[in-house]
């Protein structure tokens, strides 16, 4: 995977790093586990419109346009019924829109079957 940042991201932020890293780990692990062996994750850091923006975009399997409504809710998994059956239980992602909200964060999700998805968290700056 790659990290890129813009030049106006800042050296330090104030966030807080147990809960940011709880975040970061499971969209890497998520990122991962719904790709292919030649994905390409790109961590993309910046600051938009007084918010802090981590992205953690992937060229994975991508999820449809109805399971997009549902992702994030707890319990909630995706069928690739091409692809191999993945251990889980549909917690990971509704974890992480918990801990963002705890942050006082929004998580956004853009994504396009077959193409990959883009996992956005964006935070107040402090």
């Amino acid at each position: 995977f790659q990290i890129k940042q813009t030049e106006d991201f800042p050296e330090v932020v104030n966030v807080d790093s147990l809960r940011l890293e709880r975040c970061l780990g499971n969209l890497m692990e998520n990122a991962l586990k719904y790709s292919d062996d030649k994905v390409q994750i790109t961590v993309v850091l910046s600051i938009n419109n007084g918010w802090i923006q981590i992205s953690v975009k992937d060229t994975g399997w991508g999820i449809s346009k109805k399971d997009l409504k549902k992702i994030g809710r707890p319990f909630f998994r995706i069928n690739h019924s091409d692809k191999p059956k993945l251990p889980g239980y549909g917690l990971g992602l509704s974890s992480v829109n918990l801990l963002v909200k705890e942050m006082k964060g929004v998580m956004s999700i853009q994504s396009k079957e077959g193409e990959g998805s883009a996992f956005c968290i964006n935070l107040p700056i402090q």
